[in-house]
């Protein structure tokens, strides 16, 4: 099953028509942290009525009395086959509720949930997407584990529903959705009633959060366990532009953040092994007339670090487009063309100005020394 990310829609929208050895210790693994030749598993209790629970791995003690419903902290392993047993706590392993093999990848993170009745229990896995996400995102994913709650559909109260229906012993695909405070209802397919309510869902930024829904209707153990990991976040990956006023030579305070340059990452065409031109647009809290009245410049520094050398610097002034435009060139530190900027009043608030950033691939050498210290002037 599919579903499309929640989240904020971005979009470049430059206007301007003249530019087109298997638990060797046991030790819980971080988030994110799994060695590249291990894994890390967590063991979901998602089995009403089973009582406390031991999990063997391999034929290896690994988890003792675990109750439900609860998850284990992360538990590496090597990467490969493994054999999960599962008794009754204290029990031997011929008296096995469960006796199964999962593979895990080099890694990966993954659940090995515990899913069904006491009388009939079975390992299931999922792997746990921790991979980069954005910094204001959290990642969310529901899995059915209730055997008699029929087919489920997450839906935001007072909203829209989250996922497609998911059927028991499945999961849905993860969404990402911006971090906050949800009210979340899984509802029953046939009856449209709430089985489980959540009406106080938190999604921190950078959360990895899988709601399992387990227990059974009918004997109202029905209920959601809440598990959470963290997600690789991501940084932004370009250069980031300023405006300033002054000169090149010597760059004052800064006016404005214009953002950062990269290369898009949209599907390659035309001829192949070309360079991308790196890119970005933003408008900036200063009129257009007020812009060229007064000495600025827009700079591009090699990195967002404080005090990082210039790549490329531009000083405003010019000739204007027929369509009241202005474009000036970007130079390094050699005085080549590094690039280009173009400036025009906002189509959208007349105390802005639209600036399109053009960066074309070039050694990364500072300008001149004086311009060197991205640090503000004043």
């Amino acid at each position: 099953m599919t579903t499309a990310p929640i989240a904020s829609v971005h979009h470049w929208a430059p206007r301007l028509g003249l530019l087109a050895a298997l638990l060797v210790a046991l030790l819980a693994a971080p988030a994110g942290a799994v060695q590249s030749d291990r894994a890390a598993v967590r063991i979901i209790h998602a089995v009403a009525g089973a009582g406390p629970i031991d999990v063997y791995l391999d034929g290896a003690l690994a988890v003792i009395g675990t109750t439900f419903p609860s998850a284990t902290d992360p538990i590496e392993l090597a990467a490969g086959e493994h054999r999960v047993t599962v008794t009754p706590t204290g029990a031997a392993l011929d008296t096995a509720l469960v006796d199964s093999t999962i593979t895990v990848d080099a890694g990966a993170n993954v659940d090995i949930a515990l899913i069904g009745s006491a009388e009939a229990i079975e390992a299931r896995s999922f792997p746990v997407d921790q991979s980069q996400i954005a910094p204001d995102l959290a990642r969310l994913r529901v899995i059915n584990a209730s055997p008699d709650a029929g087919p489920l559909t997450p839906t935001i109260t007072g909203g829209s529903d989250l996922f497609p229906t998911v059927d028991f012993l499945l999961a849905t695909e993860y969404a990402d959705l911006p971090a906050g405070a949800y009210a979340l209802d899984l509802l029953g397919t046939d009856s449209g009633a709430a089985v489980v309510s959540l009406p106080d869902l938190e999604l921190a930024a950078g959360d990895v959060v899988d709601v399992y829904i387990v227990g059974l209707v009918a004997n109202e153990t029905a209920q959601a366990l809440v598990v959470r990991a963290r997600a690789g976040i991501a940084t932004p990956v370009g250069r980031p532009a300023v405006l300033r006023a002054g000169a090149c030579a010597e760059p004052g305070a800064t006016v404005a953040d214009l953002g950062v340059i990269a290369a898009p990452d949209g599907t390659p065409v035309g001829r192949s092994g070309v360079a991308a031109v790196e890119n970005g647009f933003t408008a900036a809290p200063m009129a257009f007339d007020d812009l060229l009245a007064a000495d600025h410049v827009v700079t591009v520094a090699t990195s967002d670090e404080a005090g990082a050398p210039l790549l490329a610097c531009g000083e405003i002034g010019g000739r204007l487009t027929d369509d009241g435009a202005l474009a000036i060139a970007l130079r390094a530190t050699d005085g080549t063309l590094a690039g280009m900027a173009v400036l025009a009043p906002s189509v959208l608030d007349a105390e802005a100005t639209d600036v399109s950033i053009f960066l074309a691939p070039a050694n990364e050498t500072a300008v001149p020394a004086a311009a060197t210290p991205v640090s503000d002037a004043g």
